[in-house]
């Protein structure tokens, strides 16, 4: 038996395997073909939509080499025949309802969905947002979809992002839920993104569908994640695994904690996991 057969990972990016500006890690991408080579298997975990996804790790069909989870457990996705697995659209009228409620009641901030044809759809409305303007100009090779936003409706909508100001997280979190909470469940997924997804649809869930899959059930899976979109994931895994630099309530239930996402934090995984095997 191969050293790392009974082994899975599956990592967040941003703020996990991706370092400062969204930038590959070299120790990370040598460490994860290292594991793969002797048995393990790897896949991503994120709240990127899979364009998303293929712009900030172009060679991702070759990194993975199980499905990985999209839109934070929306969509399985298989980047090596570039195909969904599953997916789990929210619904039409709770998307335009969040989008409405933001526009009314906070107008600082800025919506965006998103489906599989479309990594970004926004409208007219959001374009002059700064944080919009930042997405638009970082993610230049996304597909985007500018309109209003009943012509979303003929669309898989896999979630919705709300971009604001960091302090304006808290209560828009708070009235999203009073108000969406029995059939949307939102997530801070970084410190000025919302993500909204459909009621019981996260990385955790989709990830135990994935782990019960012949090919893994059985597997020691470590998860990694830095933000607390990533909390039922870190619960689902047989060992939860941030960085340093992860979210308060993520670093309290996690079981290891390494390096920082700069430094290669994958990296550092798999070499606890070595060594760990040779105890």
């Amino acid at each position: 038996m191969r050293k790392f057969e009974n082994i899975v990972i599956a990592t967040d990016l941003d703020g996990t395997f991706l370092g400062k500006d969204a930038s590959l890690v070299e120790r990370n991408l040598r460490a994860v073909e290292y594991f793969k080579e002797n048995g393990g298997s790897f896949t991503v975990a994120t709240g990127r939509v899979p364009q998303h996804v293929v712009e900030a790790v172009p060679s991702v069909g070759e990194l993975v080499n199980m499905p990985s989870i999209t839109n934070n457990g929306g969509c399985l996705y298989d980047f090596a025949k570039d195909a969904v697995v599953k997916m789990y659209p929210a619904s039409f009228e709770d998307i335009k309802g969040v989008a409405e409620t933001v526009h009314r009641d906070f107008p600082e901030a800025c919506v965006r969905s998103a489906s599989i044809e479309y990594g970004f759809m926004t409208t007219e409305h959001d374009l002059p947002n700064k944080y919009m303007i930042y997405d638009f100009t970082k993610n230049v090779n996304i597909t985007k979809l500018v309109s209003d936003i009943d012509e979303w409706k003929k669309y898989d909508l896999l979630k919705i992002a709300v971009r604001c100001p960091s302090d304006l997280v808290p209560p828009i979190m708070d009235t999203l839920e009073q108000r969406f909470g029995e059939t949307l469940c939102p997530v801070q997924s970084g410190s000025t993104t919302i993500d909204v997804m459909g009621k019981g649809i996260n990385k955790g869930a989709m990830l135990s569908e994935l782990m019960s899959d012949s090919r893994y059930a059985g597997k020691r899976l470590y998860a990694c994640g830095d933000h607390t979109n990533d909390l039922e994931m870190l619960a689902f895994a047989d060992v939860s695994v941030c960085p340093s630099g992860a979210h308060e309530r993520v670093r309290e239930v996690s079981d290891i904690c390494l390096c920082s996402n700069d430094e290669g934090v994958i990296a550092d995984l798999i070499e606890y996991i070595e060594k760990d095997q040779k105890k």
